[in-house]
This record gives structure tokens, C-alpha cells and sequence, in this order.
């Protein structure tokens, strides 16, 4: 019994110090939830002001100048009269250029050597020689030259820019206009003649004359490819040898046969008189019975569309009689 009374006096402490544990973990939860609730509200509240300032900041002129102020030039009597005889005997020697000529830079030199002359002249001596053997001056110059150049450029660059982005602000302004008014006028889609002069060098003309005098010998000169360029380009393909040129011609032909691009080409005029109900006939093909099918099937087609396309109208007579049964 008293091992008992033990054992469960043991199991209620360590339940007490299993929930005293729980509680400081739950109130440390609750700390630190608190804390990041805290931290989220400043940092939206930061967040909110900053952009409230930057919308503000373009409403409010800003005046980035820094306060103006001048510097006294103070100097001292017996500095002034030495660099005034260090300036008189660098001029007598000839060695005082103009962008050199300055009160404060000729005082430092006196400084450097204690006002010592002998020693300063040739310390200035030496600093121009210094610049003109290692072109520091030169540098600068080609410096300065280089930023005149990009500043220019980048003038031209922001002229021609500003001047292609306004062509372009007109072209899509009159562009858009058209396309407003393209319903309200008739559109003429033909261009405006012109004539291209025909100019022939005076030995191709010769070689292109032999070269068909041969193919109309051996009767390979259809006369619808009877043509001086056609003739001239088989010619430069082969540059100019009449066997090699032959041959190819008569490739090309004999192509043309066997997969029937003449007679494509019949086709494609086909439609184009089909269009008009004119009489229809192409190299492998004539419509007999136009007028049987026109009589039984009268329609036509008319204009063209907005764009220059056509036929534009399909018109079908509806009240005609109808086909016999035989033919269907």
C-alpha cells in the first residue's frame, strides 16, 4: 500500500509539471504570435507610408540644389611675391604652359621644396616632361574629345529616335483614319504605270540569238517560252555554255510534260474565263458543254470586295425550272 500511495503521488507530480511545461509553452506561443502580429502591422503601416510618399512625390516640386556658397580666396603676402618670381623665371625659361598657369599649383611647388627655387624649377621640369613622355595631357584631351563625341551621339541617337517614334505616331494616326473612311469611298487598287527601260549588253544579246537559233533547229523553242531573259537566265545558269544550256532546257521541257505545269497554268485561265462566260479552250482541254451546263445551271459572278478581291457576288437565277431528273 505505501508503494501504492508512492507511485501514484509520483505520477501526480509529473502530471503537474507536465502542464506547468504546457503553459509556459502556450504563453511563449502566445509571446511570439503577438510579437509577429506586432511586426506585420509596422511593417504594413512602413509599407503604406511609402507609398503614400511616392505618389505625393510628383505632386510637390522638389529643389535638389544645395545652398549656394562662396570661398574666399585668403593669401599671404610673402607667398604671393615668391610665387610671383617662380612664375616670372618659368616664363623666362619658356616652361610655363598656359593650363599650367595657376597661383595655387605653382604654390604647391614651392611648398614641396620649401620655396627652395633651384628645386622646385627642376621638380616642374621634370613633371612636364613627365606628362609629355606618358601623354597624360594628350589622354585627357582624347578623353574629353571622346565625351564630346558620345554626347553628341547619343544627340543624334535621342533626334533620331524621337523623329522615328513620331513617324510612326502619324503612320498609325493615318493608317487608323484610312481603315475609318475605307467604307465610306470607292477604293482604286491599281498603281500608278510606269515603264522599265530594257537594257541589253551587246554580247549577251549575240550569244542569247545563237543559243535560240540552235533550239529553234532542234524544234525545243515553244513559242510561249520564246523570251530573251527566259533564254538569257538558262544561259548565266550554265554561265554561257551552249551544250550545258541545252541540256537544261530540254530537262526543263520534258519536266514540264510530265507533271503537267502547262496545263495547270490552262486551268488556272479556265477560271479566269468561267468568270466572264466566254468561250473556254486550253491546250488538253475544251469545254463542249458550256452552254448545256449555263442553260441548266444560269448563274454569273460580279464585282469585287472591299479589299480588290474577286468575284465578289455569286448570283443564281432561283426561279429557273428545274433540272431534268435524267441529268441528276
Amino acid at each position: 500500500m505505501f508503494f501504492h500511495a508512492e507511485c501514484c503521488e509520483g505520477s501526480f507530480r509529473y502530471d503537474e509539471r507536465k502542464e506547468r511545461r504546457s503553459d509556459v509553452e502556450n504563453s511563449e506561443d502566445e509571446r511570439r504570435r503577438t510579437k509577429i502580429g506586432s511586426l506585420r502591422k509596422k511593417a504594413l503601416h512602413a509599407s503604406t507610408k511609402f507609398t503614400h510618399s511616392l505618389k505625393k512625390r510628383g505632386k510637390r516640386k522638389v529643389d535638389y540644389r544645395g545652398a549656394s556658397f562662396s570661398i574666399e580666396d585668403v593669401r599671404d603676402a610673402e607667398e604671393e611675391r615668391a610665387v610671383h618670381s617662380f612664375r616670372q623665371e618659368l616664363i623666362a625659361k619658356a616652361i610655363l604652359p598656359k593650363k599650367h598657369d595657376d597661383y595655387h599649383t605653382l604654390l604647391r611647388f614651392l611648398k614641396a621644396r620649401k620655396f627652395d627655387f633651384e628645386k622646385a624649377m627642376q621638380m616642374w621640369a621634370e613633371m612636364l616632361q613627365w606628362r609629355e613622355e606618358f601623354g597624360s595631357d594628350s589622354i585627357l584631351g582624347r578623353k574629353e574629345r571622346r565625351s564630346d563625341v558620345e554626347n553628341s551621339e547619343d544627340e543624334r541617337r535621342r533626334t533620331k529616335i524621337g523623329s522615328l517614334r513620331k513617324k510612326a505616331l502619324h503612320a498609325s494616326t493615318k493608317f487608323t483614319h484610312s481603315l475609318k473612311k475605307r467604307g465610306k469611298r470607292k477604293v482604286d487598287y491599281r498603281g500608278a504605270s510606269f515603264s522599265i527601260e530594257d537594257v541589253r549588253d551587246a554580247e549577251e544579246e549575240r550569244a542569247v540569238h545563237s543559243f535560240r537559233q540552235e533550239l529553234i533547229a532542234k524544234a525545243i523553242l515553244p513559242k510561249k517560252h520564246d523570251d530573251y531573259h527566259t533564254l538569257l537566265r538558262f544561259l548565266k545558269a550554265r554561265k554561257f555554255d551552249f551544250e550545258k544550256a541545252m541540256q537544261m532546257w530540254a530537262e526543263m521541257l520534258q519536266w514540264r510534260e510530265e507533271f503537267g505545269s502547262d496545263s495547270i497554268l490552262g486551268v488556272k485561265n479556265l477560271c479566269e474565263k468561267l468568270i466572264t462566260l466566254k468561250f473556254l479552250f486550253i491546250e488538253d482541254f475544251i469545254f463542249e458543254e458550256l452552254e448545256e451546263v449555263l442553260h441548266y445551271y444560269p448563274q454569273g459572278y460580279h464585282g469585287v470586295d472591299k479589299e480588290g478581291r474577286g468575284p465578289g457576288l455569286d448570283i443564281e437565277r432561283l426561279d429557273h425550272e428545274p433540272m431534268d431528273k435524267d441529268l441528276l
